[in-house]
């Protein structure tokens, strides 16, 4: 999170970590360093909370493994 640049971030409706599969390829290039940066959940347990304002969004009908909780 680039709170210097950004004071609020929003997801609405979106995945709390990379989908990566046979579409997408490897989206960073094997450096787990960048995926871990770019994964919400992993950002939460690893790293201080950030300072900034976020907003995170889903629907009732998409739980599951990307959902909030």
């Amino acid at each position: 999170m680039y709170a210097e640049q950004f004071s609020a971030a929003a997801s609405l409706s979106g995945y709390f970590s990379p989908h990566e599969d046979e579409m997408t390829g490897s989206l960073f290039g094997g450096q787990e360093k960048l995926h871990q940066e770019n994964d919400l959940t992993w950002r939460i347990q690893h790293l201080p909370i950030p300072h900034d304002a976020i907003f995170a969004a889903i629907g009732q009908a998409e739980g599951g493994d990307e959902g909030m909780w």
